[in-house]
């Protein structure tokens, strides 16, 4: 004989059919928002969308990606994070900066990606990144960038991609143009053997030039009146023309250690503002004529 159920019992049994139905209607919802994380072959992906969020902002935490040590790729897109400044993603495997790659953060001040494994940057990676100041690429296998990849940086005061792989193709300095608020420009480690003086004096406000360690062989005439300090260790530089410094009338750290030199010329020891002067590790046959000595030096 059966028995119907009421009281306690289909009030309870009510409840729970309702917030089944509540979770379900939540999981639609989560869909729709295009939220996923997924661990496949050891290859994590994150990515999330807020395209129908209206106003709202998605806020990421200090570290909040820490832990996430086989991260391969990162979709934070449509989450109006138009005001992120500063994007760190240092020691991972990252292996290519593709087109456009932070149109979606046009305030960012600072890019960060040492010690990755990228060899590829397309040539607009950071085209819409005007407002950019620092630049980080170091300990990576870059070995070209395009024409135009950095032209639109006017702001940029800092570019470091030490450690690569430039100059493996012709031996030549990466394209500069438009980088007139340039302040500190480090290129060492990589495979430069030719420098460009005309290529350089377009940074005008370039005050810092670390090209050691590179296989530099002729240090070409320089016209930065505002350079400070030239760092041209461990290259195969073996001459230096009279004129090459003349137009770096604020010298004041000159570091050639480890070259083939055998002459220095006269022209260096007049630089007025010059306070240090490194060249040991060189195959000098004299140092400073007597009557060019130097007070400051």
């Amino acid at each position: 004989m059966f028995r119907g159920t009421s009281g306690p019992t289909a009030v309870r049994r009510c409840r729970q059919s309702s917030r089944r139905r509540d979770r379900g209607d939540r999981d639609e919802r989560s869909g729709r928002e295009h939220r996923e994380r997924r661990s496949r072959e050891g290859q994590l992906t994150v990515r999330t969308g807020n395209s129908d969020w209206g106003s709202r902002q998605l806020r990421v935490p200090p570290r909040a990606l820490a832990g996430l040590r086989q991260l391969r790729k990162l979709d934070l897109s449509f989450n109006g994070m138009q005001k992120l400044e500063v994007d760190s993603l240092v020691h991972n495997r990252i292996r290519a900066l593709g087109a456009a790659a932070f149109e979606a953060l046009p305030q960012l001040r600072a890019v960060m990606i040492e010690s990755n494994q990228v060899r590829h940057v397309a040539e607009t990676a950071v085209l819409h990144n005007t407002e950019l100041r620092r630049l980080e690429l170091q300990d990576n296998e870059i070995e070209r960038l395009g024409a135009t990849t950095l032209r639109s940086l006017r702001h940029l005061t800092l570019l470091n991609m030490s450690h690569n792989a430039l100059g493996t193709d012709n031996g030549s300095l990466p394209e500069l143009d438009g980088l007139f608020s340039l302040q500190a420009l480090n290129l060492s480690n990589n495979r430069i053997s030719s420098v460009s003086g005309e290529q350089l004096e377009q940074l005008v406000n370039l005050g810092t030039l670390d090209l050691s360690a590179n296989w530099v062989q002729r240090l070409p005439t320089l016209a930065l009146r505002g350079l400070a300090q030239l760092t041209l260790a461990q290259n195969q530089i073996r001459t230096v023309a009279p004129a090459a410094l003349v137009g770096c009338a604020a010298l004041r750290s000159l570091d050639m250690t480890d070259n083939l030199l055998q002459t220095m010329p006269s022209t260096v020891y007049q630089l007025r503002y010059l306070e240090e002067l490194k060249i040991a590790g060189n195959r000098l046959e004299s140092i400073i004529p007597r009557y060019e000595a130097r007070d400051h030096l």
